[in-house]
């Protein structure tokens, strides 16, 4: 496709750091917006499936080279995720939301509540953590649906360090 993909990232802190990210990618064939650090040798790899839109028109970007900790959900209201425990310090919400109306997303424990656009562009929060079992709580008003996945790691274009 040859449409840009309008992207937003965040990143929301359990307890260690805060980083602000924002930035633009082309969907397949863009060259990449940064360096990633590169997954050990002895982590398992998960390719999420292929995207697939829903009723909904959204479509979650995921990258094909992290482990997948929690596989993409959808919903139209507020939800807890259900506890998950990352295998890296560090992991990622991938995030998409139509529809309008308020929406947030926090990191438990300890994070803060997040906005999150709800026009279609997809949003990204980055979560460095202490270890121990992680959740997510999204908190949606009026008519927004959303789509929700989390990876293990940075996205491919971010750089922590």
């Amino acid at each position: 496709m040859s449409h840009a993909l309008k992207t937003t990232a965040v990143v929301i802190t359990s307890s260690i750091a805060v980083l602000m990210l924002t930035g633009c990618s082309e969907r397949e064939g863009s060259a990449s917006a940064g360096k990633s650090a590169s997954p050990s040798a002895s982590r398992s790899v998960t390719a999420p499936p292929a995207p697939v839109p829903g009723e909904d028109g959204l479509t979650l970007e995921l990258p094909s080279d992290r482990s997948v900790i929690v596989p993409e959900m959808r919903g139209g209201g507020s939800t807890d995720v259900p506890a998950f425990t990352p295998v890296s310090g560090v992991y990622t919400i991938y995030f998409v939301c139509s529809g309008g109306g308020r929406v947030s997303i926090k990191a438990v424990p300890g994070g803060k509540e997040n906005a999150a656009r709800c026009d279609g562009t997809q949003t990204y929060g980055i979560i460095i953590h202490e270890g121990g079992a992680q959740r997510v709580e999204v908190r949606a008003q009026g008519k927004a649906e959303w789509r929700l996945a989390v990876l293990d790691g940075t996205p491919p274009w971010a750089e922590i360090g």
